[in-house]
């Protein structure tokens, strides 16, 4: 299972004449950097994961944070201020030792021994501004700084003293060890929670453990990265899964509400005519009756005159009242009212839609959904990219810092399972593994999205255009022809019953657009495959790794862009 990584970044002085900066008050300070390490490592299990250090490798103070780190076990990520050749010209003869240390450190970060990885700083390569820049990069990548620094300020850019108060004033915890005074540890800034819980990355975590359908396709093994690719396999199981309940829901609901709204309009219009087909049926029942009825009696050469409903006869007969009529009436047509059914159907329908809607918010599908989606194309991004792309400079961070842990952790598991191979097989995997992959999927997508996207923007046109028409002819006739609305059906359709179904089928047709996303897609699917088809024709004549990684990371871009809009779009989908 994958686990959270803290990143914590080291800066410390060169060696010098300077107090507290002398070779042997810097390499005294071993002890301390290492059991700051080991704490802050310790604080990380706690929480299920592991801390890595990030540092330069210049002489003196930079060596003793990567020997305590390898000490320990722990990754080290190797940042330099400028290109190599020009970074070692930096080393004296008096650093001989030290520059021996450094190109070792070089190159176990380049091979990704102990699972470390290399960088050099991206911007200005002169100095002083290129110390300043990667002081800059280690602070943008950290979780915690540690730094061995006499606490003497200095108004050079680019040094120990810039990296500390630049931490402190970010708001980045920071340890620092005084080599001027005996080693000494002191702590700024809010260590009492580090490192606090990841909310974002814990929540995948949950998804894939609550989720408890078999995993349908079984994992390839992808020449080593097994692990990292079961994580892609995982999440897109969990989003399958919670996106078929969300969208039915979703889809079901939105028909049982429309269904009743329909139901609703429907009474409304011929609810007097209805009425009259009942009263009809009454009506006849009671003509029929009268036809049984016995003549009336001679009464003493008299008619027997007609005894008025609500009194009695002087026989003392009881005669049903005219209200005691009307009740048994209705309750005798109560159970096949068509009006009082489709009433009760209409409330049937709103109570399940409610219940959908009330289901789908206790079982949280539409953020698993979305959530896990977004994870797995994430992951499979990583992937695809390993090797090419630096995952401690990832543009997510920058889109929405709530997956910086999971693209870091996730970024640092593809890159060590990624296998080294030449270069140009780096290039074809990452044409054919990345960029024709994804041209496939929305090629597949945008045809789709933009038939959905006009058809159901006919629909709401031509209601939208229909329906001030049919409200106009509405208004007219109950104007003029108030009782042929009450007493026809072709009156009462264009009266009541259409100017609300109209509007409602518009209103109908564009949230469906707005659910099924269909409007962007179909306008944004077309842009990205131009752009995704554009690298396409590069990729094939790139010849260094520098320029396919530039590539790499444009393209990326791209795809990353076009997924945090979904990922924005979707937020609201289920309200």
């Amino acid at each position: 299972m994958l686990s959270p990584i803290w990143i914590v970044a080291f800066s410390g002085h060169r060696p010098s004449s300077a107090p507290g900066r002398s070779r042997e008050e810097l390499a005294a300070c071993r002890g301390q950097v290492e059991e700051s390490l080991r704490e802050l490592n310790k604080r990380a299990n706690a929480r299920g994961g592991t801390i890595e250090l990030l540092t330069g490798v210049a002489s003196g103070a930079d060596l003793v944070a990567v020997d305590a780190a390898e000490a320990l076990g722990l990754p080290v990520h190797v940042i330099l201020p400028m290109p190599e050749a020009s970074f070692l010209r930096d080393f004296g003869e008096e650093d001989s030792e030290d520059l021996q240390r450094a190109e070792l450190a070089i190159e176990r970060a380049k091979a990704g021994e102990g699972g470390g990885s290399f960088r050099i700083a991206i911007g200005d390569n002169s100095r002083p501004g290129c110390y300043h820049e990667a002081n800059l990069q280690m602070l943008e990548a950290c979780d915690a700084v540690l730094a061995v620094w006499n606490g003497q300020e200095t108004s050079q850019i680019g040094g120990t003293p810039e990296f500390v108060d630049e931490a402190e004033r970010v708001g980045i915890p920071t340890i620092v060890i005084d080599p001027g005074n005996g080693a000494e540890v002191r702590q700024r800034g809010e260590w009492e929670a580090w490192p606090a819980p990841d909310q974002t990355f814990d929540q995948v975590k949950e998804d894939i453990a609550q989720h408890r359908k078999p995993i349908v396709r079984s994992p390839d093994d992808r020449d080593g990265d097994g692990t990292v690719w079961q994580q892609f396999i995982l999440h897109d199981e969990v989003a399958n899964a919670a996106g078929g309940r969300f969208r039915r829901g979703l889809i079901l609901a939105m028909l049982m509400h429309f269904t009743a709204a329909l139901l609703a309009a429907f009474t409304a219009a011929y609810s007097p005519l209805l009425h009259q087909v009942d009263n009809l049926g009454a009506d006849s029942q009671v003509d029929g009756a009268s036809h049984e009825s016995p003549a009336p009696h001679d009464n003493g050469g008299h008619a027997d005159v007609p005894v008025p409903i609500g009194t009695t006869q002087d026989s003392g007969l009881t005669v049903t009242t005219d209200q005691e009529a009307h009740e048994s009436d209705a309750q005798d047509r109560y159970p096949l009212d068509p009006i009082v059914l489709m009433t009760t159907l209409e409330l049937v329908l709103v109570f399940i839609a409610l219940l959908i809607w009330l289901h789908a918010a206790w079982s949280h599908s539409h953020h698993k959904w979305r959530r896990n989606r977004f994870a797995a194309e994430l992951c499979h991004g990583l992937i695809e990219s390993a090797g090419l792309l630096d995952p401690l400079r990832s543009k997510v961070v920058r889109l929405d810092d709530r997956w910086r842990r999971y693209v870091l952790s996730v970024g640092l598991a593809a890159c060590r399972a990624a296998p080294k191979v030449p270069f140009e097989q780096m290039r074809a995997e990452y044409l054919t593994g990345r960029v024709e992959n994804q041209i496939e999927h929305f090629s597949k997508k945008q045809p789709r999205a933009g038939m959905f996207n006009r058809w159901l923007g006919r629909v709401a046109l031509i209601a939208s255009v229909l329906a001030p028409l049919i409200v106009g002819t509405a208004l007219w006739l109950k104007f003029y022809h108030a009782d042929d609305v009450a007493e026809q059906l072709f009156a009462a359709t264009f009266a009541v019953l259409l100017p609300v179904v109209l509007p409602l089928i518009a209103g109908g047709a564009t949230s469906l657009i707005v659910s099924l996303d269909a409007d962007r897609r179909a306008e944004r699917y077309g842009a990205v495959l131009y752009r995704l088809k554009r690298q396409k024709k590069i990729i094939p004549g790139l010849k260094t790794e520098g320029s396919l990684r530039r590539t790499a990371q444009d393209t990326e871009d791209v795809l990353l862009d076009e997924l945090f809009e979904w990922y924005t779009v979707s937020k609201n989908m289920g309200h």
